[in-house]
């Protein structure tokens, strides 16, 4: 070190001894800054500021950098004055832009809100449109509708025309008509005609089907058809075994895709054939439709008194009937 820089040196520490000894809050001489005024006032008259000049980072910034181009000031307090400047200028120049980014956010949000009211808008008044078409088309249509209505129930012979507004009937018409088939009554009718009831064949022991799960009854059932397509036999479009249930007795009740498939499989030789590929010890029961039927004589006396009440019966004359005879 020179003798000139450990004298600067020197002057500096005395300097800073000065200032740490007096008093906080106090002036020491004429024109020292205590407060943000006398900061102002004291920037203003070195004209460092000018007096109608905003204070923020960047116009600090430029004091500071003017101050470090005092002359004979040491290379260490130019260099910070210089940093502090820079820094100033940065944060001045960060704050700028984030105003001048919300300002432009800030437009662009109300420039949205407003083309999202104008839509809205525009949206709306199409949705009341369309409504008030519907209303009038409604009520245009109404008075229509009440005449066929009205024609439709004075029907006497209750057949309905076709139309497209106000199809009604009469209570009458819909009590001479004929009833509809209940809709579970249908369809187990549906299923019924898809049914295929397999079961041993008398005078046989074994059953071949009871020790199979109903996975497997499927399986195999369906492995015979495909064995007697295979060997030339032509059957319908979707021949094929979907379900089938274990019947207690030790039967086997399957159900077909459809009930053309279980039509074609009762046929004599293609249930001769399926029957010898499901092992040749069963048999397919054909299925037993239960029928209450009234008034059938269960015994019939052929003698003359028995064919005259007969006779009396029916309105015919006695002795009528030349010859009666037993079933």
């Amino acid at each position: 070190m020179s003798r000139t820089d450990a004298a600067t040196a020197a002057t500096n520490q005395r300097n800073m001894r000065s200032t740490s000894s007096s008093t906080p809050g106090k002036a020491t001489s004429k024109g020292t800054v205590h407060d943000i005024e006398t900061a102002r006032k004291v920037l203003r008259e070195k004209g460092y500021l000018a007096p109608d000049t905003t204070v923020n980072n960047t116009t600090m910034a430029f004091v500071v950098l003017q101050l470090s181009a005092v002359k004979n000031l040491p290379l260490d307090i130019v260099n910070a004055l210089r940093a502090i400047g820079y820094l100033l200028e940065e944060i001045g120049r960060t704050e700028v832009e984030t105003q001048a980014v919300e300002k432009h956010a800030g437009k662009v949000a109300e420039e949205m809100v407003e083309a999202l009211s104008k839509a809205a808008e525009g949206a709306i008044a199409g949705i009341r449109a369309e409504g008030e078409k519907i209303v009038k088309q409604l009520r245009e249509a109404a008075p229509a509708a009440r005449g066929t209505g009205s024609q439709q129930t004075r029907d006497g012979e209750g057949h309905l025309p076709h139309t497209t507004v106000g199809n009604t009937r009469s209570y009458a018409a819909t009590a001479s008509g004929p009833p509809r088939m209940p809709v579970a009554m249908a369809a187990k009718i549906d299923t019924t005609g898809k049914q295929i009831l397999v079961d041993k064949a008398p005078g046989m022991t074994m059953n071949s089907l009871a020790a199979l799960n109903e996975k497997e009854l499927v399986a195999k059932a369906n492995l015979a058809l495909e064995t007697m397509e295979v060997e030339g036999d032509s059957r319908p479009e979707g021949v094929e075994f979907v379900a089938v249930r274990k019947l207690r007795h030790g039967g086997a009740l399957y159900e077909m895709k459809n009930a053309q498939g279980a039509e074609w499989l009762r046929g004599k030789q293609e249930l001769k054939e399926f029957l010898v590929r499901m092992g040749g010890t069963l048999i397919v029961k054909m299925k037993v439709y239960q029928a209450v039927v009234e008034y059938v004589p269960v015994a019939f006396l052929a003698e003359v008194e028995g064919v005259e009440c007969n006779e009396e019966d029916r309105d015919r004359e006695i002795r009528s009937m030349e010859k009666t005879s037993g079933l």
